[in-house]
């Protein structure tokens, strides 16, 4: 029987107050770019008042019209981006010429061996994006770093928030736990 941790350090919520008089209640969901956004992210996030661009390096957070990006420094160039949980829904992109339709829906997406022996899952919900480290049996969560830039800062009391007039992203508090596999 081998143990794995998993280590959860961001959880975002954003757009409270758009979720409080909006009567559109879509979950957070990803896709696999086909290249039709003319970005180099391997996946995309989309929800009410929210869109993210998942690279292998980086994460791009579009929030309400103002961004920030969470980049992985020293992470591995060669991660494999994959989606996980297929929701069986599909969405289509008609942009000019280029169209892209029945590209497949996906609850959740997973960063293989982004630092070594750890990979990166991201989920999404209605008013959440939820990030964890797993890590395998030996690595060490020295590894990771990240960097924000953008509307990211530091308040008084050490707490990392990303805010601006129309959107608020506040990382939930870190939880790293023991999981068996059998």
């Amino acid at each position: 029987m081998q143990m794995r941790a998993i280590l959860v350090l961001i959880s975002f919520s954003f757009f409270p107050a758009l979720a409080e008089t909006s009567s559109i209640s879509l979950p957070a969901f990803f896709f696999r770019n086909s290249s039709v956004t003319g970005s180099e992210s391997s996946f995309i996030l989309e929800s009410a008042g929210m869109r993210a661009w998942f690279r292998s390096d980086a994460i791009s957070f579009q929030i309400h019209g103002s961004g920030t990006t969470l980049r992985f420094a020293g992470a591995n160039p060669r991660t494999q981006i994959e989606g996980e949980d297929a929701t069986g829904g599909h969405v289509n992109f008609i942009t000019g010429t280029d169209t892209q339709t029945g590209l497949e829906i996906y609850s959740r997406i997973r960063y293989h061996e982004i630092y070594p022996g750890i990979d990166l899952e991201y989920e999404g919900t209605k008013r959440h994006v939820k990030s964890q480290f797993i890590l395998a049996p030996g690595a060490d969560p020295r590894a990771i770093r990240l960097v924000f830039d953008g509307l990211a800062s530091i308040a008084a009391d050490g707490s990392l928030a990303a805010k601006n007039a129309k959107a608020h992203m506040q990382p939930a508090t870190a939880d790293a736990r023991n999981i068996q596999n059998t």
